[in-house]
């Protein structure tokens, strides 16, 4: 009985022969500049428990996600003949979910035309549970039987297996044709599905809620059904000549998602029941020029100006699912629209050898034309009603640099520039509109150096100042006294330095510096302060065509902090403040050696550590109060060998091992019961139901055998 890898090695060595006769000669000499690989794989996993022993957190994007064999598939072949007439075709991973395989034609300076298909797999997680019947539907029911006010004993006997998983699929065709006299026209389209399941938080509220709603309402991790379409088309006109080039273009994108809305039965007070909208069906249109000219060779001008419509108008579901909210909505349905325009224009002058200036101009415009109405906002589906305003935003956003290029000298050069950044915001309402704004100034400046032919400096630097003028919450958002990080006043420093030292061409040496700060000077609640510093050491040896050497080391931290407030019943100001400290130490080095007899082989090590610290501080007390640590390591090796059999047959044997640990407070241990009937901090059941994830440690193997066929 044949084994896989012999009856794959008769078929690929059988496929490979029939293209050898066929293959051109190039200059009288044929050139291996395409190949062919076909082999098996085999994906082993030790130390590793789940509920079906699949490895979903190593095959996550890359499909190795089961233990067993599987297909090694790869091309990356093309051909052109002596009128100018091509075609081409890659394929990678095409034995997994991973896949990718693009087919390319036409002839060289007239027609082109490309076929591709792409495949991702998100293996998200498959440890969960949940007493929902039918996941994936819109209508989630708990099985018959189940209680009414549970507790966590009662629902564990209903809890079944839960994956959250998704696969997108995308077909692409398109066309390039050369028009004489300079023109040429592009079309491209692509259609892509998105299927799957994820999660989604929603709450029910008790209708016969009489003491607020946050103590009474009981919250799910529920199952979201995921079914979704996207079309893209892009269409072009371009023109090209020595000094001037244009191009009239055309974007547009349509989605569509195949469900409105889930509905689900409260897993608590099984009596109720909760609705909620799922992302609606849009689409946007863009139409844009982009131009460029060269006045003399000292000075030339390139800009883009675009305009887009994106509109959003899919039926709203009812206020609720039961009968305490009014029944009539303003309106049908959003209506939105938002137009944009966007302009980007960049001048570039060089009076000198020694010195070229930029100057950069950037302008966006969002007008926001979704009409303003005011609405019952129902809270997850209860009595618990308010009156509100949608305020639509539009902003007005422009930006200037000023960037000037000077050669000193033979040895050195000092790019520096400022940046002015102003945006303008506006929220519509129905007595008119509230705005802000916020204005940010910029300098920086980076200087290189080489001092001798062994050694390379650089010094780097920003600094920049943002203010924030007129500043309210938004309508209908509660005055906390938080302003958001991204349009609060901001002072922000930023250093770095690069060293680089080369004794001879086998050997790079270099070392890289950098530390950016952020200090939010006027906030009192919120984000006040984030610093980041970082630093590498890297060495490559190169010392031959055959032999090629690297390693580094990275480390990397995010520090920040912030201030917040706790309303409870007792209390309105219970302040607290978050100190968080995230270290990521990364390691790798590798390898490859070539000529070693008929063998070559390579080496890949990467080993990563990361650490995240957490502490709470009782501002009224100074108590504090540690979170536990966040770990996280992972090791991963790969080596690789080939045996070049002859001038066009290579044989390949690879091995890869990864090995991945976690401990993460935020998973570890917790059951999808394990906040049913817990007391929250400020008092009161929390009745919330998880899907009780594992964190999800793993070790594997993967070792391949292939066959590599190379011909011109």
């Amino acid at each position: 009985m044949k084994t896989p890898l012999l009856i794959a090695t008769l078929l690929t060595t059988g496929f490979a022969a029939a293209v050898v006769e066929a293959a051109d000669e190039v200059d009288g000499a044929e050139l291996p500049i395409n190949q062919i690989e076909f082999g098996i794989g085999s994906v082993n996993q030790h130390g590793f428990s789940t509920v079906d022993e699949d490895l979903w957190k190593f095959g996550r994007y890359n499909g190795l996600y089961q233990q067993g064999p599987y297909f090694i598939g790869d091309i990356n072949t093309r051909d052109i003949n002596e009128d100018a007439e091509y075609w081409s075709v890659r394929g990678t991973n095409l034995g997994l979910e991973s896949r990718f395989f693009r087919l390319e034609s036409g002839t060289q300076g007239k027609t082109d035309f490309f076929f591709e298909f792409d495949q991702l797999p998100n293996y998200i997680n498959n440890t969960g549970e949940t007493p929902y019947l039918y996941p994936g539907s819109t209508q989630l029911l708990l099985p018959s039987g189940y209680p009414y006010n549970p507790t966590a004993s009662d629902i564990n006997p209903y809890l079944q297996p839960v994956e959250f998983q998704t696969e997108r699929q995308r077909v692409g065709a398109g066309l390039d044709i050369k028009i004489k006299n300079y023109w040429s026209f592009d079309v491209g389209f692509r259609h892509e599905t998105k299927n799957g399941t994820n999660q989604i938080g929603s709450a029910v509220v008790s209708t016969s809620a009489t003491s607020g709603f946050i103590r009474t309402a009981s919250g799910a991790l529920i199952i979201e059904p995921i079914d979704y379409e996207t079309d893209l088309v892009d269409v072009a006109f371009r023109y090209a000549r020595d000094k001037a080039q244009f191009a009239f273009e055309y974007h547009g994108s349509t989605f569509k998602n195949a469900n409105d809305s889930l509905y689900w039965q409260d897993f608590y007070r099984t009596d109720q029941f909760g609705s909620q909208a799922l992302p609606p069906d849009n689409q946007m249109h863009q139409l844009s020029f982009t131009g460029g000219y060269q006045f003399s060779p000292k000075s030339n001008l390139t800009g883009v100006l675009s305009i887009s419509s994106s509109t959003q108008n899919q039926d709203f579901q009812p206020y609720d699912v039961g009968t305490t909210a009014p029944t009539a909505l303003p309106r049908d349905s959003l209506d939105g629209e938002v137009l944009q325009t966007n302009t980007n224009i960049k001048f570039t002058y060089r009076p000198s050898r020694n010195f070229q200036l930029n100057a950069n101009y950037r302008y966006d415009n969002r007008d926001n034309q979704t009409g303003v109405d005011t609405w019952f906002v129902t809270v997850a589906d209860s009595d618990e009603q308010y009156l509100a305003n949608n305020s639509p935003l539009s902003y007005e956003h422009n930006q200037i640099d000023l960037i000037g290029n000077w050669r000193i000298g033979s040895t050195s050069n000092l790019r520096f520039g400022y940046q002015y950044d102003l945006m303008y915001r506006e929220y519509a309402t129905l007595t008119g509109s509230e705005d802000s704004d916020d204005k940010e100034n910029k300098l920086f400046a980076k200087l290189k150096m080489q001092p001798s032919m062994t050694w390379n400096l650089a010094l780097y630097g920003e600094a920049s100042d943002r203010t924030l003028n007129n500043f309210d919450p938004p309508p209908d958002e509660l005055n906390t006294g938080m302003i958001p990080f991204y349009v609060a006043d901001r002072q922000r420093e930023q250093v770095g330095a690069l060293v680089e030292y080369l004794p001879n061409q086998a050997w790079n040496i270099g070392a890289r510096a950098e530390y950016n700060m952020d200090d939010y000077n006027e906030a009192q609640i919120g984000l006040l302060e984030a610093e980041s510093p970082s630093f590498t050491l890297d060495a490559s040896y190169h010392p031959n065509k055959d032999v090629t050497t690297y390693a580094y080391y990275t480390r990397e931290q995010a520090k920040s902090k912030q201030e917040g407030r706790i309303n409870t019943a007792s209390t309105d100001n219970y302040p607290w403040q978050a100190d968080v400290d995230d270290t990521m130490d990364t390691f790798g080095l590798g390898g490859k050696v070539a000529g070693l007899g008929k063998w070559d082989i390579g080496l890949d090590l990467t080993y990563n550590k990361s650490k995240g610290q957490m502490n709470i501080t009782d501002l009224s007390s100074s108590a504090t109060s540690p979170y536990p640590d966040l770990k996280t390591e992972l090791a991963s090796l790969k080596l690789w060998a080939q045996y070049h059999q002859g001038k066009n047959l290579v044989y390949r044997l690879s091995y890869w091992y990864e090995d991945y640990n976690a401990d993460n407070w935020a998973f570890d241990g917790l059951q999808p019961t394990s906040l049913v009937g817990a007391t929250s901090p400020v008092g009161g059941p929390t009745n919330y139901l998880l899907t009780g994830e594992d964190t999800m440690d793993y070790a594997v193997h993967v070792i391949g055998v292939s066959l590599v066929y190379l011909f011109p």
